[in-house]
């Protein structure tokens, strides 16, 4: 069983931002035993402050521009949870991160909860990885859900961790985001409270 914590975001290059033993199939990677006490201490040390440099450092604000993406299913074809809705709700995951995987049932608690509101729009987009690999890992979400294979939303957006959460206005202003998610679902009580600690005040009024 997971633990329902903030977890690592993955980056192409390999990286999660907090750990790497998080592995789709359970397996787990042993830490180096070349490690020093010194480099230890520094890391522990640079770590933290590199971490809160990354999630809370303020970026320009980025007005999203119309990115036309294929719907994963049939029957979003040609619609748009997010049109003319107050504010829009976005998870972007790519098929070849684990903290993504470990996110499903977290994403889909949301789709559901969200899907009830008429001034909130909620949408799953899988991007980063071929056609068919986005394709199939779309199948696992419920709601909305569309492909990004060649990334072309996640560049206009200027964000690299996965998976990544957005909160748009209805201009595709982007007024919050986070990098990473809860690794596990989490009961209906407790859904608003860790979507605030992921994206703050922005959300108190879309659950």
């Amino acid at each position: 069983m997971q633990n329902n914590a903030l977890c690592a975001s993955c980056f192409a290059d390999g990286r999660q931002n907090r750990y790497s033993e998080s592995k789709v199939n359970g397996a787990v990677e042993p830490a180096s035993s070349n490690s020093k006490g010194l480099k230890s201490y520094i890391g522990w040390f640079v770590l933290p402050i590199l971490m809160l440099t990354i999630f809370f450092s303020p970026r320009k604000s980025i007005v999203l521009p119309s990115i036309n993406l294929t719907s994963a299913s049939s029957s979003n074809i040609g619609s748009d949870p997010c049109e003319a809705k107050r504010r829009c709700l976005v998870a972007y995951v790519t098929p070849w991160c684990p903290a993504c995987h470990g996110s499903v049932g977290f994403i889909n608690q949301v789709a559901t909860r969200v899907s009830s509101r008429d001034d909130v729009g909620f949408k799953v987009i899988v991007g980063g990885d071929s056609a068919q690999r986005c394709s199939q890992f779309a199948r696992k979400f419920s709601g909305a859900t569309f492909l990004d294979p060649d990334s072309h939303y996640q560049r206009a957006a200027g964000f690299s961790g996965v998976p990544h959460w957005l909160v748009l206005d209805e201009k595709r202003k982007i007024v919050s985001e986070f990098s990473g998610s809860y690794g596990g679902a989490v009961s209906s009580e407790q859904l608003p409270t860790a979507l605030r600690k992921m994206l703050g005040s922005e959300v108190q009024n879309l659950l």
